[in-house]
């Protein structure tokens, strides 16, 4: 870990931290001796420790790029929670203002990250992207394979580990509603 190679090179470095640039034994000292620190440290530990279980459920239960897709959505649950905290819990003491243009920037951001998970889980359609026929190759039993007569036999955990949109074209396919 970094820590262990940074923390000794920091305590080393001269600084303003009890003539170090990082003392650890000082920060040591304050969470110990400060009950609210050691809450917050507790709390931010239970925190993480209940994203990433969550995070590997999602990953098993639905797949890796809805583990990516939620990933990228935090920042902006963080974004709205510092308004939120800006200008109705604070009164303008802590939280975020809304400024210009970054707030901005971080509107479209989060729009264009709505608009792609929208595309992503077949919310909305792209004009000029038709139905899968690439597809089928690679997602369908051959013909001569020992597979099941049952389209959902054939693929299994489908709905579990792929797109909606690429889904329905497989199951389509499968079922004969799509050309071979």
């Amino acid at each position: 870990e970094f820590r262990r190679v940074l923390y000794p090179i920091a305590y080393a470095m001269p600084g303003v931290d009890h003539g170090h640039y990082e003392d650890p034994f000082n920060t040591l000292h304050k969470i110990s001796h400060n009950m609210t620190l050691l809450g917050f440290i507790a709390c931010y530990t239970s925190l993480i420790f209940v994203l990433n279980s969550l995070s590997i459920v999602i990953t098993y239960m639905l797949s890796s790029v809805w583990h990516a897709i939620l990933d990228n959505f935090r920042p902006v649950f963080v974004w709205i929670s510092s308004l939120i905290i800006f200008y109705l819990v604070s009164s303008g003491t802590a939280g975020e203002e809304w400024t210009w243009p970054a707030s901005y920037v971080q509107l479209l951001g989060t729009v264009v990250l709505l608009f792609g998970t929208a595309v992503y889980n077949g919310s909305v359609a792209l004009p000029g992207l038709e139905d899968g026929e690439p597809l089928k190759e690679t997602l369908l039993p051959s013909e001569g394979s020992k597979a099941s007569a049952s389209p959902r036999a054939s693929i299994p955990q489908l709905g579990l580990n792929s797109s909606p949109v690429l889904a329905k074209n497989v199951m389509r396919v499968a079922s004969g509603r799509l050309s071979r």
